[in-house]
């Protein structure tokens, strides 16, 4: 069930804790909201509600495919479980195959496909229990990675799609502005990229054609 957030000054408060003089409110859930930049009382309500001692840190580790962030990330997970810690990586994805109407990219389809991709995303940040981490090795702005891309084709996306592909992309900006982010970048990277979402594309349509 989801409850109303104020924001003031950068840091949301349950409704219920102060006077809402037209500031900036949004509703979320237990799990999204503990992931903000909360008020001490609000905090303190919200850790007591779910039965935790502390507020989960979320470190995503950024930046285009090939680039070495899943060893980053096998690296932290290590040392994190090494203190004591209790880490979580999700890893849901959304693949062409998942559904016969994605196999091939159409201008009917495609930005649904892409607005799954980053819900699966989304979905991986919200996700946890009694973990003190959850570490990502992807962020939803991956979606703009993509699309700076050769096989990225604008003339499949229309404007609603956009539309509707920004509203998920940026559905936990204010989650991710209160998170460590690691950006992981170098001269080749983009064209690795290209070339890794050129052959799971053209591995995707083979696969789709032999069944």
């Amino acid at each position: 069930m989801k409850q109303t957030y104020i924001k003031i000054n950068n840091i949301w408060h349950n409704e219920k804790f102060v006077k809402n003089n037209n500031e900036k409110s949004k509703r979320f859930t237990n799990y999204e909201a503990l992931l903000l930049k909360l008020g001490e009382k609000t905090r303190e309500n919200l850790l007591k509600k779910m039965n935790r001692k502390s507020v989960p840190q979320l470190i995503i580790i950024d930046g285009v495919d090939g680039i070495g962030k899943t060893t980053i990330v096998q690296n932290l997970i290590k040392k994190f479980e090494d203190q004591g810690l209790k880490v979580i990586n999700n890893t849901f994805k959304r693949r062409r195959n998942d559904n016969p109407k994605f196999i091939k990219p159409t201008m009917k389809y495609e930005w649904l496909f892409r607005k799954e991709v980053v819900q699966q995303i989304n979905r991986r940040i919200i996700t946890y229990d009694k973990q003190d981490i959850i570490l990502l090795d992807k962020s939803p702005y991956c979606e703009y990675f993509y699309q700076k891309t050769k096989s990225f084709n604008r003339g499949y996306i229309t404007p609603y799609g956009n539309y509707r592909m920004k509203e998920e992309i940026f559905r936990y900006k204010d989650i991710i502005d209160n998170v460590i982010v690691i950006f992981l970048e170098n001269k080749s990277c983009w064209e690795n990229y290209y070339k890794r979402e050129t052959k799971k594309d053209e591995e995707d349509i083979n696969h789709h054609m032999k069944h």
